[in-house]
């Protein structure tokens, strides 16, 4: 893995190179302790050992880190087995077998991911809506967050402190495009070619009628991608579908063929300091738009038992 921080309190991730980490670190403890580099995983919060700072390795001009279960001593992280074998930052060979569906015990992560939710709701709801092709109406956050509440998402083995809004997709379900503002023109012609669809008369991005089959979205395939240099890529895929499902009845009994023609897709990437970043704005101006907007949205959480933070 090529991104780090430096303590559990200042979370920012930071793209490590050699240079950066020497420059930060002056090899002092506890980022140096027994002849050997660490550091913080900004993901999961575990302590990582950081390999060929002194000496250039063979397959990669850079030093990279990895995981560690060691406890070192004065290194401001914490000891989570659990969330370091589940980290998409982590050795995958350090899983258990079915680990990714078995949900975590509540933890200090869990916990922090939680609180994000009470202080961030909106910005998490600005990067999702940033990054998908449709805009997602009041009513629909709520059942968003209501699933998530369902899923008990805080405790989803692969959500890290990196990719809460993404993770927040992943662990919803399928949702219907009525009220939907369409901004993607592609998508928006792919639907209208459905027969009674039909959008509103003063925005004609807005979905009004979704014609007899009905159309939705949802969002799949959380996927973790190793590429070279120990460089790691994070993505979910966001898709509008049209329901052909098939009713019929069976010795009486009434069955279901799931069916759905994929009308649009799109991966998203998360990226790894994108949602740290928007949560940590260096302009004062922005807080005070975060404050107001934050007031306007928590009503949401509320309405959907979402668990309170904790001291």
């Amino acid at each position: 893995m090529r991104w780090i921080c430096y303590s559990k309190k200042d979370r920012k991730p930071i793209y490590l190179t050699r240079e950066m980490f020497e420059s930060d670190t002056l090899n002092r403890p506890p980022f140096t302790y027994n002849y050997r580099n660490y550091a913080v995983c900004p993901a999961c919060l575990n302590p990582v050992q950081i390999i060929g700072v002194k000496t250039e390795l063979r397959n990669t001009p850079e030093p990279y880190a990895k995981h560690t279960t060691e406890e070192i001593p004065g290194l401001d992280a914490v000891i989570d087995e659990v969330s370091y074998r589940n980290c998409p930052y982590a050795d995958p060979n350090s899983r258990q077998k079915n680990q990714r569906y078995t949900l975590r015990s509540p933890s200090y992560l869990s916990k922090l991911i939680i609180e994000l939710f009470w202080t961030q709701l909106d910005r998490i709801f600005y990067i999702i809506e940033r990054e998908l092709p449709i805009s997602i109406p009041w009513h629909l956050k709520k059942q968003i967050l209501k699933d998530f509440v369902g899923y008990k998402g805080w405790r989803h083995p692969e959500i890290t402190l990196l990719n809460v809004p993404w993770m927040l997709l992943y662990c919803s379900n399928y949702y219907p495009l009525w009220r939907c503002e369409i901004k993607d023109e592609k998508l928006r012609l792919a639907i209208s070619k459905i027969k009674g669809v039909e959008f509103e008369e003063n925005n004609t991005n807005v979905i009004k009628h979704d014609g007899r089959d009905g159309l939705g979205f949802c969002v799949i395939h959380h996927r973790i991608f190793r590429g070279e240099h120990a460089n790691i890529r994070e993505s979910i895929n966001f898709v509008v579908a049209k329901n052909l499902d098939q009713w019929f009845f069976q010795k009486g009994i009434l069955d279901i063929s799931p069916s759905n023609e994929i009308l649009f897709s799109k991966t998203l990437e998360i990226k790894a300091d994108y949602f740290y970043n928007l949560t940590h704005p260096s302009n004062p101006q922005y807080e005070k738009a975060h404050k107001r907007a934050l007031q306007n949205i928590l009503p949401l959480l509320e309405q959907v038992h979402f668990p309170k933070m904790q001291n």
